[in-house]
């Protein structure tokens, strides 16, 4: 469809961005969304490179939501986790009389395979969304933008990535969490700009922590790390069909992240430690964020919608164990890709 007839048609399509939509009342939504993450980094010691890491993960998420009226709603989110960290190369730990501490400096490299991984099942997310203002739900009041507010919930689950139980470690933080959400969009032509906003905090695991030399630390009070992302975006619409209610956009945006320090077992997230380490809980130090993203938006009819995107951008320096002098350097990288793959219930199942 040429450009021009798809700005005279908009005004009359007016409803809320991808990020603002909510379902109207006795409607729904439930699909599947996966979600991958994926940081390079290198470790360096006092300016010398002392390893090459890469931090994997990926996460299958089975997701639906429920309006009970106009405006308010349900939601549940069910994840399947896996969790990976690898080592292209590393030097191993030795104990420095000088500093009392471990060194990684101009010790033996290791070899083998290095690093850990889990899988499992992660705790689920139940919570509450609503919308006060909307372009779609409430036309008839004229207004101009949608916002959209969501508390979420979510439950602990024994299998996390910190321990091993059977000989294997699950996956993600293990600790309950809660969630605010807030996303602001309007339509402006042939786009719709969108702002969100996203707080976690999370909560303390107390349990005890095996690792894979059988050490264990009893009544260990693990503490994952809390979130607060930032983004900004806007969808740009380059076909719609109104006979069908089909569209595709693309999607275009910019974050930034903030991530806690956090209170974890030591030797999950370094090659080598010294023994005397194995029994201790560790600080690892907070990191920001910054990402671009692009992503495609196809609504296919007005009951499948298909979302395919993807970020990158780098992350700042961190200190891993505040043990050791061991440090990520400036510059890097990480990627993630997202898939949702949703099936938009709109006829009502209940009379209206």
């Amino acid at each position: 469809m040429p450009l021009s007839p798809l700005l005279l048609l908009l005004p009359s399509l007016a409803n809320a961005a991808e990020v603002t939509e909510l379902a109207p009342q006795y409607r729904g939504d439930l699909g599947f969304r996966y979600d991958s993450f994926t940081q390079y980094d290198r470790l360096y010691e006092d300016g010398e490179q002392v390893g090459k890491r890469q931090l994997s993960s990926s996460q299958l998420t089975l997701a639906g939501a429920f309006s009970f009226i106009d405006g308010a709603g349900l939601f549940f989110e069910i994840p399947r986790l896996s969790d990976r960290i690898s080592y292209s190369e590393a030097n191993s730990m030795a104990f420095d009389p000088n500093s009392d501490s471990g060194t990684m400096l101009g010790t033996d490299a290791l070899s083998g395979t290095l690093g850990l991984e889990g899988a499992g099942f992660g705790g689920s997310w139940i919570g509450l969304r609503g919308t006060p203002i909307h372009e779609d739900l409430f036309a008839h009041r004229g207004d101009r933008s949608s916002w959209l507010f969501e508390a979420g919930y979510r439950f602990a689950d024994k299998t996390h990535l910190w321990a091993v139980d059977g000989g294997q470690r699950g996956a993600g933080a293990g600790a309950s969490a809660y969630r605010l959400h807030g996303a602001f969009s309007t339509t402006h032509r042939a786009s719709r700009p969108y702002l969100t906003a996203t707080f976690l905090q999370s909560g303390r695991l107390s349990t005890d922590v095996t690792n894979e030399t059988g050490t264990i630390i009893s009544n260990a009070e693990i503490s994952p790390a809390s979130r607060m992302d930032l983004k900004t975006g806007t969808e740009v619409f380059v076909w719609i069909d109104d006979a069908s209610s089909s569209q595709l956009s693309l999607d275009f945006s910019a974050s930034f992240g903030y991530r806690s320090w956090q209170t974890i077992p030591s030797g999950t997230y370094l090659p080598s430690i010294l023994d005397a380490s194995q029994s201790v809980l560790i600080l690892e130090s907070e990191t920001t964020s910054l990402d671009l993203g692009f992503g495609i938006n196809a609504r296919i009819m007005e009951y499948a919608q298909l979302n395919i995107g993807g970020e990158i951008g780098t992350i700042s320096p961190q200190r891993i164990e505040h043990l050791y002098s061991i440090e990520t350097a400036p510059g890097t990288l990480d990627w993630q890709l997202h898939v949702e793959a949703r099936f938009r219930a709109r006829d009502p199942l209940f009379g209206e």
